[in-house]
């Protein structure tokens, strides 16, 4: 017979710390692209061609791979959740109890 193995609450964790790795890009980017506004904005003020080179040659890229990194997080986090709720559900249908959630033994 084959022993099924899995750590359910460990993969609903790193769910979970992907889930605030990506918050973390997201809040970066917002901050990156308020100050960087305000940067770019005093180079205009100062001489115009060094604010909106500073806005596409930077700040925009900066910002978007910030984003993209925060996305990829995201994909992370759905997957390790995902993953951890087909756990639960095959724990419960070996335990007899049909659903997740009831714990081990319970049957309905």
């Amino acid at each position: 017979m084959t022993i099924l193995k899995a750590d359910a609450d460990a993969l609903d964790s790193q769910g979970q710390l992907h889930q605030q790795i990506a918050q973390f890009y997201r809040d970066a980017a917002g901050q990156m692209k308020q100050h960087g506004e305000n940067v770019a904005s005093t180079f205009d003020q100062w001489k115009t061609a060094y604010g909106d080179q500073y806005r596409n040659n930077w700040l925009h890229p900066s910002v978007n791979d910030l984003l993209a990194e925060a996305d990829k997080h995201d994909y992370w986090s759905q997957f390790f959740s995902n993953l951890a709720t087909e756990i639960r559900m095959a724990e419960g249908q070996l335990s007899g109890s049909g659903s997740p959630g009831h714990g081990p033994g319970h049957v309905q």
